[in-house]
């Protein structure tokens, strides 16, 4: 499966779990998803939903408790980045070749 149809699948998935349909809110996710990786953001939506069986996640002034997608946009703030890979190195057989 390419890594754009993947990752747009991630992003609708990640929409009905989150509950999230406003366009500002798609294209969060759209961006995290770009950063972190699709697997790493379903890592995350299982986090969500254990957060939400525990009682959630209040803001920081704990006035009030977030939404199920601002929980996940929460965590995906304090996630590192996936990992990048470096570029491959011409191999020496390939280099005689040319």
């Amino acid at each position: 499966v390419p890594r754009e149809a993947q990752e747009a699948w991630t992003v609708l998935a990640l929409a009905r779990e989150l509950g999230e349909h406003e366009e500002k809110a798609l294209t969060a996710l759209r961006k995290t998803v770009r950063r972190l990786g699709a697997a790493r953001c379903l890592e995350l939506l299982h986090r969500v939903r254990e957060i939400e069986a525990a009682g959630g996640l209040y803001s920081v002034a704990a006035r009030r408790r977030r939404t199920k997608g601002g929980v996940f946009l929460a965590l995906a703030k304090r996630t590192k980045r996936r990992p990048v890979l470096p570029a491959r190195k011409p191999s020496r057989a390939r280099e005689a070749a040319a």
